[in-house]
């Protein structure tokens, strides 16, 4: 049968129409039915040239809808309208032999299948018939019934058998004494096939009279050697009369013995004709199962057979229903249009377009900037966050390579950069209340690569040029390069210090600064975060506090471990650094928010790397107000003579 799957359907049907055995059909079609139109084709310039690229066809859907647009560009206006009609006819007709062939294709191959499937319902049923000559079907049914049931009460009889020889058998294996209670308790058995084995009922009342009599003889025994002698007459004669019972009880015994291994005997010959028999009858069994289950195996395939005939008959049936009436799911809803020159409405599709266009880039330009969150000028960090902004440190490379020169030197050249580092020293030395005044200062940052180091660094010299002793400290005990920037030592430094093998005396090393002291990171530690929480690190801040009027310490970045947000409520201040034009919002607030999580409060933020030609960034407007008063002069009076 032909079918078109749903998903497809639509490009599926647009390749049909552009195919070139449509379009080609399509060319004869007008041929054949308007030849003079066909001859006014042939000879334009573009068909000469080209031949049948010069017709082309364009398929769309109209939107929300199953509906194809077509279009026809030809070098003849006519010809374009019949064109596009032709094509839509021959597609239709291209789609109703494609269904008749696949259709075709189809019955011809279920007619093979159904003669197979008939060959095969003949033979099974030949099969069947052939099997119950052979079979008496309904004897072996009702016998392999009997069977079962006979075979179940022969095992139960088994069973019983092997049961009572069990015990008869146990009994023969113990002892005298067990024996002889066993026997007692055999005989006094009721209505049990094992009791039954020891004799009739007779013996069985003989053996428990004799029993009772013993029982009297030894009371009377008892009771008269109370007061008798043993060799009284009568204590002689109740002695001669108990053993006269007890041999009497010991023959009985043997006897229910004796009567047992003959009972043993009768069992294990019954048992061993029953196995006889069980096994005949399974085998008997066995055979009629086998008899049954190919029975049924025949039937089950004849079964099979007869559907499968049912189904590809219904199969043969619906293609003949289908072929019959004929059902076309595309038809054509309008014919072709009067055609139009191909340029007219150009210039307005050009314009929609480079409409649509600018549209689309204010669109993807708005959710970029939407996505982007980098913080670019001071009054952004400002409007974003409540903490005060203390400094706005801008951007200087180095350009000889040597990493010193970032540092801040005196008469530094590079007046911008210099002034901003005095205005953050500024807005340290100006911190707090007159009462207590922060002099122990962390500096932080979100993420690594912002210049925390840097900042810190040049903090620390800019204080140190104030005259206050100032001791720089790198406890970023996972990744600190600060002896780089000051081009000391790494060993023998904080880290040392904190497991406790080193005093702070032994770790300070001097700088190029004066008042400027550093102490290096020292080793690396396994477990950073543990030695920034323990009491060395107390005892350092305390004797560090006691020497210097400023302590900086360069920690780690927040979100890159938990070391920082541990050791901060330490300090008394944390300087939180950003870089500008890099570090995004959604880094700061979450870094922010694992400080104030432990009551760490901000006590202000450093704008780093700042591009002193954005709006807003005012020092570098007067940079030579900063110059060397010589060269101002010198500068001034070159200006006055020109």
């Amino acid at each position: 049968m032909y079918a078109e799957e749903r998903d497809n359907f639509i490009g599926t049907q647009i390749e049909l129409m552009l195919s070139d055995q449509v379009q080609a059909r399509a060319v004869e079609r007008i041929r054949l039915l308007n030849s003079d139109l066909h001859d006014a084709l042939m000879v334009t310039e573009a068909y000469q040239n080209d031949g049948l690229r010069a017709l082309l066809i364009e398929a769309d859907v109209k939107r929300d809808t199953s509906i194809f647009v077509l279009t026809a560009y030809t070098p003849h206006a006519e010809y374009t309208q019949a064109y596009l009609d032709a094509v839509m006819e021959e597609y239709i007709n291209r789609r109703v032999e494609m269904r008749s062939k696949t259709s075709a294709r189809t019955y011809d191959a279920i007619v093979a299948q159904l003669k197979v499937l008939e060959a095969e319902v003949d033979a099974g049923e030949d099969a069947i018939v052939e099997f119950q000559q052979r079979n008496n079907i309904v004897f072996i049914q009702e016998q392999g019934a009997a069977a079962s049931t006979y075979l179940a009460e022969l095992k139960r009889e088994l069973a019983e058998l092997n049961t009572e020889n069990r015990v008869l058998t146990s009994i023969l294996n113990v002892d005298a004494a067990k024996m002889s209670l066993l026997l007692d308790q055999w005989q006094g058995a009721e209505d049990t096939s094992i009791a039954a084995s020891g004799g009739s009922d007779g013996d069985d009342q003989s053996y428990q009279y004799s029993k009772k009599q013993l029982q009297v003889l030894h009371g009377q025994l008892d009771e008269f050697s109370i007061y008798l002698q043993p060799k009284h007459p009568k204590i002689i004669g109740l002695k001669n009369q108990i053993e006269r019972t007890e041999n009497q009880l010991e023959i009985q015994r043997e006897q229910t013995l004796t009567r047992i291994r003959e009972r043993q005997s009768v069992l294990n010959n019954t048992a061993a004709n029953l196995s006889l028999e069980i096994a005949i009858w399974e085998e008997s069994a066995l055979d009629n199962g086998r008899l049954i289950a190919e029975f049924e195996r025949l039937q089950s395939r004849l079964e099979r057979s007869k559907a499968a005939s049912v189904n590809s008959q219904d199969s043969l049936q619906a293609i003949d229903t289908n072929q019959n009436l004929q059902q076309e799911s595309v038809s054509i809803l309008v014919n072709a249009r009067k055609p139009i020159p191909a340029g007219v409405g150009l210039v307005r599709r050009f314009a929609m377009g480079g409409l649509f266009g600018l549209i689309l880039a204010a669109g993807v330009l708005f959710v970029l900037a939407a996505m982007d969150s980098r913080i670019l000028t001071a009054s952004e960090l400002s409007a974003q966050f409540k903490d005060p902004l203390i400094g706005a440190i801008p951007f200087e490379a180095s350009n000889d390579g040597d990493e010193n020169s970032v540092l801040l030197r005196k008469n530094d050249d590079r007046y911008v950069f210099a002034e901003a580092c005095r205005n953050l020293r500024t807005s340290v030395f100006f911190m707090g209340d007159e009462h207590e005044k922060p002099s122990v200062f962390a500096v932080t940052s979100a993420i690594p690569s912002e210049g925390k180091s840097t900042v810190s660094a040049n903090l620390a010299v800019a204080l140190s040029f104030a005259h206050s002793k100032v001791l720089l400290v790198d406890a970023d005990l996972r990744r600190g390069r600060l002896h780089h920037l000051m081009q000391l030592n790494r060993e023998n430094g904080f880290s040392d210090i904190l497991d406790g093998n080193l005093t702070l005396d032994n770790a300070v090393q001097s700088t190029s600064y004066k008042h400027l002291d550093f102490v290096s990171i020292g080793g690396y530690p396994d477990h950073p975060a543990e030695l920034l929480m323990s009491e060395y690190m107390d005892q350092f801040i305390s004797e560090a506090r006691e020497r210097y009027d400023f302590v900086i310490f360069d920690t780690a970045p927040i979100l890159a471990t938990d070391d920082t947000s541990g050791f901060a409520a330490k300090v008394d201040a944390v300087l939180f650094t950003i870089r500008c034009a890099h570090t995004q919002v959604r880094q700061i607030k979450p870094a922010m928010a694992r400080l104030r999580e432990r009551n760490i409060e901000i006590s202000g933020l450093i704008l780093n790397f700042v591009d002193t030609t954005q709006p807003g960034y005012y020092y570098y407007k007067y940079s030579e107000y900063y110059t060397d008063p010589k060269n101002s002069e010198q500068s001034l009076s070159q200006q006055t003579t020109a």
